[in-house]
């Protein structure tokens, strides 16, 4: 649990995804639910920064992909 007055650290860091990939709503809560769906399936109460974290792995390949690429 965070300080009062402190922000969480997994919500710093999907800001920080958001920031950085630019990323747009739709993607952004996508990234949520599946952090949600990662934590839940890790006995988690609440989304961790790990939890966001890996589920931004399964962004990259998406980025990696070359516009008009099949």
């Amino acid at each position: 649990m965070s300080a009062p007055g402190r922000r969480p650290a997994a919500l710093e860091l999907w800001e920080q995804l958001i920031n950085q990939r630019g990323l747009s709503t739709r993607s952004s809560l996508q990234l949520l639910r599946v952090a949600r769906t990662i934590a839940d399936l890790n006995d988690r109460a609440s989304v961790d920064r790990n939890a966001v974290a890996e589920a931004s792995c399964f962004r990259c390949t998406d980025l990696l992909k070359q516009p008009g690429a099949q």
